[in-house]
């Protein structure tokens, strides 16, 4: 039973974890096309 709940734990910690990277990507995608867009 705790193995189950630690598989679960680690997909959860895996899965925010590549939320936050695309959440870093379209944050440097946005800003990039914002400055290009100024020049």
């Amino acid at each position: 039973m705790s193995n189950h709940l630690g598989a679960i734990n680690t997909f959860v910690i895996s899965h925010t974890q590549i939320d936050f990277y695309w959440f870093i990507v379209a944050m440097l995608i946005g800003l990039s096309t914002l400055i290009f867009s100024r020049l």
